[in-house]
């Protein structure tokens, strides 16, 4: 019957669960894209960024910003290996502006997503670098693709 306890522990569960939810989908990604399996890895990056903007609380930056720009880091490349330039370009620039805005006021705290009602401040952590553009910069160094490379340097990287 305390609702605002419930609340708090549901809350809790959630962001637990949006932390499992990004561990699960870089696997995934991480085995399609080793498979070459390029049509099932957009589609799941596609899905992930759409719920990633459902948490999004009035157009400010968040903790899931970073995962957005790996997520498109990776769309970029898939274009590539699809031939599509102008789309891997375009993915990048916009993982680029993500980039700079969360990197000029970054948001870590949980209870700043929708959704999510805590009474404390919950840091969420992730490993894709100190910074948006370092999780950035660190995919495209992962994915081995010189071509990514070349296109993540010409909107200035």
């Amino acid at each position: 019957e305390d609702y605002k306890q419930a609340d708090e522990y549901l809350s809790r569960a959630f962001v637990k669960q949006l932390n499992d939810r990004a561990a699960l989908i870089t696997g995934k990604l991480k085995c399609y894209l080793k498979a070459k399996d390029y049509a099932e890895a957009g589609a799941l990056i596609e899905a992930a960024l759409a719920e990633n903007e459902t948490y999004r609380k009035g157009g400010k930056p968040n903790v899931l910003d970073k995962f957005d720009c790996v997520l498109l880091t990776q769309l970029a490349f898939i274009d590539l290996e699809k031939g599509h330039k102008k789309k891997a370009k375009a993915s990048l620039t916009r993982a680029r502006e993500i980039a700079a805005r969360f990197d000029q006021a970054p948001d870590y705290d949980a209870k700043n997503l929708r959704f999510v009602t805590l009474s404390e401040s919950l840091m969420m952590h992730d490993s894709f670098g100190n910074s948006c553009i370092e999780a950035i910069e660190g995919m495209v160094a992962a994915l081995k693709s010189p071509e990514l490379v070349a296109v993540w340097e010409s909107i200035g990287g």
